[in-house]
């Protein structure tokens, strides 16, 4: 026996559709990748040992299937809800974003360059410490000295073994 996983979605003709647990991992990679074949050996783990040809023709089977594509699009519907990202969402942020400089004055313009200037600078300071603090002067990782890393503080050092 299949196991068989119900979402609660329907077909275009009310009913409800079943998929087994390997086609909703299918489908749930597909909407992550974006590729067939790679959500294909991510839902079914043997393929990886199969010819590209044999996996493309299985993954686009796979595709091609309607309770498949049904359960694809309702998570793709899901994600973009969960994201709220649409291209009308970000044309008209562009558009605010738009009218928001044209509305400042050459002064306010200028200001926030100096400020957005003066954070460059900050973060630019900010992540030369932090390699520094990595790497250390001489181009080496902090703690290397000669191509040697230093002896953590409290540990003894190793005696000398004398033959």
């Amino acid at each position: 026996m299949t196991d068989t996983h119900d979402h609660g979605d329907r077909g275009e003709d009310g009913k409800r559709y079943r998929l087994t647990l390997k086609q909703e991992a299918f489908c749930r990679a597909y909407v992550e990748t974006s590729n067939a074949s790679e959500a294909y050996r991510q839902a079914y783990p043997g393929s990886d040992r199969w010819k590209d040809e044999a996996l493309w023709v299985r993954a686009s089977r796979l595709l091609g299937n309607a309770k498949v594509g049904l359960r694809i699009n309702a998570l793709m519907a899901d994600a973009a809800k969960r994201h709220e990202t649409t291209i009308d969402s970000i044309t008209s942020q562009l558009d605010d974003d738009r009218k928001l400089i044209a509305a400042m004055s050459e002064a306010d313009l200028q200001a926030h360059a100096a400020y957005l200037q003066g954070h460059l600078a900050d973060t630019k300071a900010e992540l030369a410490r932090r390699q520094h603090a990595v790497v250390g002067d001489a181009g080496e990782p902090a703690g290397a000295i000669g191509g040697r890393y230093a002896r953590p503080s409290g540990v003894a050092p190793l005696k000398a073994v004398e033959d």
